[in-house]
């Protein structure tokens, strides 16, 4: 099992999940970008940047807490992603949003220009995690705040080590790839935060259980999160099997709910 980026490709990953992640987000987990802008306390007419910003969840929030002066700019390397936010602020009416395509380590802002910055569950992407969150902190002013969201070790548990060991007796051969534990462990987190020059973050690290509604709704959590992409490197009669034996465990195993550890680490710039 690797944890770097050697054989993830974030883009092509969610440009495919795109739709089944937007339809999976709010009824699994989009309490995490709800839960990362109720620690910004934001009041109108603040800016705000939400960076890796995928359909809009974290975006959406913000710009209705800013309005009617507030802007807020989101940016993601997923078109597919963007187009998905377009029209989620398009129904809602909001229309102090920007969207725009980019890499989370070329953002083409002016130092200090924003008085909170957002990245929910995409620091793990990054090629050099200290380098951006470095980045992602010279964008903040003076009293401005910084919050960062990951994943914590409790990762759709138990069914995503279910799916794991299924997918490891099909295809031993396989090299998985699963960025995001880079930054499940709390005091990693922290440890990143203080070496990019991000004084005394606090990070907190949640769990939260949440409701499995039935045996099938696991899958919409495969084909909608970041697991698509190992679920992309099997063929299809073998993803069947592999869905199959799941959901097979879930109803032997009378599973209703899984748990999800995430961690929320904020600082304020003085």
């Amino acid at each position: 099992m690797i944890t770097d980026l050697a054989s993830y490709d974030p883009e092509l990953t969610y440009n495919t999940a795109a739709h089944d992640y937007d339809a999976a987000l709010e009824q699994f987990w989009g309490f995490c970008a709800g839960n990362t802008i109720e620690r910004l306390a934001l009041q109108p007419g603040d800016r705000v940047l939400d960076v890796a910003c995928g359909p809009g969840p974290a975006t959406l929030r913000a710009a209705e807490r800013v309005r009617p002066d507030g802007k807020v700019e989101g940016v993601d390397i997923s078109e597919e992603m963007l187009s998905i936010a377009c029209d989620h602020a398009r129904a809602l009416g909001l229309d102090n949003i920007t969207l725009t395509r980019g890499d989370m380590d070329a953002l083409p802002y002016e130092a200090e220009s924003f008085d909170a910055v957002t990245m929910v569950l995409g620091l793990f992407f990054a090629k050099d995690i200290v380098g951006t969150l470095a980045g992602l902190w010279r964008l903040v002013r003076p009293g401005g705040t910084l919050a960062v969201t990951t994943l914590g070790p409790k990762f759709f548990y138990p069914m995503f080590d279910v799916f794991l060991d299924a997918v490891r007796a099909e295809r031993p051969d396989l090299e998985l790839s699963i960025p995001w534990q880079r930054t499940e462990n709390p005091d990693t987190l922290r440890t990143m935060l203080l070496d990019a020059g991000v004084p005394d973050p606090t990070v907190t690290d949640e769990v939260t259980p949440m409701d499995l509604p039935d045996p099938q709704s696991w899958w919409s959590i495969v084909r909608g999160t970041g697991i698509r992409r190992i679920e992309m490197e099997l063929d299809e009669d073998t993803s069947a099997r592999i869905r199959h034996a799941n959901e097979q465990w879930i109803t032997d195993q009378k599973l209703t709910s899984l748990v999800l550890g995430v961690n929320y680490a904020t600082a304020t710039k003085k």
